[in-house]
C-alpha cells in the first residue's frame, strides 16, 4: 500500500509534467558527477531541467 509521502510525490510529478510538451526519460547510471553537472548547466540555458527519481 502506498504511503502518504509516495502518494504526494507522484502528484506533484504528474502537475509538474502535465504542461510540458516533451519528456525525455535517460539512464544516468555510468556518467561522472561532473557529465551531470555539465548536462544540468546546458540544460538551464534552454530552460530545462534533469532530475533523478527513484523508481519506488
Amino acid at each position: 500500500m502506498p504511503t502518504q509521502a509516495k502518494i504526494q510525490e507522484v502528484e506533484s510529478l504528474k502537475a509538474r509534467l502535465a504542461g510540458v510538451k516533451t519528456a525525455v526519460l535517460t539512464e544516468y547510471r555510468g556518467l561522472t558527477v561532473q557529465q551531470l553537472s555539465d548536462l544540468r548547466k546546458q540544460l538551464r540555458t534552454v530552460a530545462a531541467e534533469y532530475k533523478v527519481l527513484k523508481n519506488r
